[in-house]
């Protein structure tokens, strides 16, 4: 079931669900890097649930919410619809969490899942301080500050990240 709507930048938003091995779970794939931060949420643990999914949760009609990338695994309560209604309501409340994200949020939402992790696995850390227009200011922490790669990690990593997520930014900058 691939459905495709207009995001606010115009391109076309990829949305379609999965089945998986467990008929009471739904995988969504969701063509919008960065649209939420990574995270398991459930009725008992729903701080920091995407505001447009967390209702579904609330009335009990999902029991987990877990989102790693462009993946979306929906667990829905036994008592809830079956996923031939269900489904409607996750896709549409997915479809608007990606029209509320703002550049900025996607952005250190996908260099903390991506690049990001790399320099934690080094020692170090960066962050995305500001996106205005088509630059981007990361700030470059621990290892990262005066490492030999870290330009071309900036570029060959963030950069490119940045640009395959749908990100225009041409002009790079390193922060205090």
């Amino acid at each position: 079931m691939a459905e495709t709507s207009a995001n606010r930048s115009g391109a076309p938003l990829r949305l379609h669900a999965e089945r998986t091995g467990d008929p009471d779970t739904v995988r969504f794939v969701v063509g919008a890097l960065g649209w939420s931060a990574d995270g398991r949420w459930t009725p008992d643990s729903p701080e920091g649930c995407p505001d447009r999914l967390a209702p579904l949760l609330e009335r009990g009609q999902l029991a987990r919410i877990e989102v790693c990338g462009e993946h979306a695994l929906l667990t829905r309560c036994p008592a809830a619809d079956e996923w031939a209604t269900l489904a409607a309501a996750c896709r549409t409340a997915i479809s608007e969490q990606v029209e509320t994200v703002d550049d900025l949020t996607r952005a250190r939402n996908i260099i903390g899942r991506g690049m990001g992790q790399v320099a934690e696995s080094h020692g170090g850390g960066l962050r995305i301080v500001a996106l205005n227009d088509s630059a981007v200011q990361v700030a470059m922490d621990g290892a990262c500050r005066g490492c030999p790669a870290a330009q071309r990690t900036l570029r060959d990593g963030v950069l490119r990240d940045l640009r395959n997520a749908g990100i225009a930014v041409n002009v790079l900058g390193v922060a205090d």
